[in-house]
């Protein structure tokens, strides 16, 4: 078993991007989706970017060369038209945090859960806002395929220097196991997963995010069977697309 993003599980699974060397890894099954890891464009507070349309001609901090960030980074500014506008800057976000303050780029995207302790401590210093993510980005990068983002709001209490709830979007951290595992050992662990999912909130305030209602929102691979059977007495409606 594992847990990882549900973007670097539909790229395993299909053999893309950083997975195009070892190839498919299509004996992976998704059990549930669990909490979001936002999709995250930090500006400073007093920047006088308000878009994501006004990054063109703009140094963007896209994240590590060959990461998942900047995978992310690069079909969301390409929904935007913008990916070949912006002057790149390769860097992991604590770089590319000390970047945005000294004024050395424009904007720094990083993918993690809010309130982002980076960016929190950034804050402190030097107040900073998120751009929004609109309907229509999302729409397209759904059109194109990219079935994992999923909306979400980031409250303006999030920052210091952000105003307004800012809608942006987000990928989800995900359960996945391997195909080969008996159906009823998966079923007996969604079911415990779930029915047990209040001791989960008890003790992490990630565990919040987790429920039956949104358990397979944004699910990019194939469902595990066993997983499936657990759904189904529930009465969540697994499209056919999630079956395997």
């Amino acid at each position: 078993m594992i847990l990882l993003q549900n973007d670097i599980a539909y790229y395993a699974y299909n053999g893309l991007y950083m997975f195009e060397e070892t190839g498919k890894i299509d004996v992976m099954r998704g059990i549930a989706t669990l909490y979001p890891e936002t999709i995250q464009f930090v500006v400073r507070a007093d920047s006088p970017i308000e878009s994501l349309h006004d990054l063109a001609g703009k140094r963007v901090a896209v994240g590590a060369a060959g990461s998942g960030t900047a995978v992310a980074c690069e079909q969301i500014l390409r929904a935007a038209g913008v990916w070949d506008e912006i002057e790149k800057v390769w860097a992991p976000f604590r770089e590319a945090a000390t970047a945005l303050k000294l004024g050395e780029v424009d904007c720094a995207m990083l993918v993690a859960g809010i309130p982002t302790p980076a960016i929190t401590e950034l804050a402190t210093t030097t107040p900073v806002r998120i751009l929004s993510v609109p309907d229509e980005i999302l729409t397209k990068l759904h059109d194109e395929g990219y079935v994992f983002y999923v909306r979400q709001i980031a409250p303006k209490d999030t920052y210091a220097g952000m105003t307004k709830d800012t809608p942006t979007v987000a990928v989800l951290a995900m359960l996945a196991c391997h195909a080969d595992l008996p159906e009823q050992t998966v079923y007996t662990l969604t079911k415990v997963l779930f029915d047990h999912v209040d001791d989960l909130r008890a003790v992490h305030a990630k565990a919040q995010a987790i429920s039956l209602e949104t358990a397979i929102d944004g699910m990019s691979i194939p469902l595990h069977p066993g997983a499936i059977k657990y759904y189904e007495e529930k009465g969540v409606k697994v499209p056919e697309t999630l079956k395997p």
